[in-house]
């Protein structure tokens, strides 16, 4: 690993620590969930702005900042990047993976790829 990858590594360790919560990824492929993934992720959210015919339109989106190496399915070196209708369970809720517009549905957060935000919008409660 580089300096770099260390130090964001081990930042992110951190905020784990801090802000960390156990969420189960749930992969699924055709409507039908193929695998599920218990992994810490951090929180957060997204707030959206749009005029529309109705005025000025707000909206909430959960974020969960996973590191890259926590969704493994197969080969370790090539971890699994998230896709629409995907689910996030936490909480007692359930958060589809899904952005607007086709937009991805997750981000890098560094340059070394480790961190992702992964997109969501709460569905429904468990």
């Amino acid at each position: 690993m580089s300096l770099l990858s260390d130090a964001v590594a081990g930042a992110f360790t951190v905020l784990q620590g801090i802000g960390g919560e156990c969420v189960i990824y749930c992969i699924f492929s055709a409507g039908t969930r193929e695998s599920e993934i218990s992994l810490t992720a951090v929180p957060g959210v997204s707030t959206y702005e749009q005029d529309s015919e109705m005025g000025l339109e707000r909206w909430e989106a959960r974020d969960f900042l996973i590191r890259s190496c926590d969704l493994v399915t197969g080969n370790p070196k090539s971890p699994y990047q998230p896709r629409n209708n995907d689910e996030i369970r936490w909480n007692g809720r359930r958060y589809r993976v899904t952005t607007d517009g086709g937009a991805p549905a997750f981000d890098y957060m560094d340059t070394t790829n480790q961190l992702m935000r992964v997109h969501t919008k709460h569905i429904a409660d468990c």
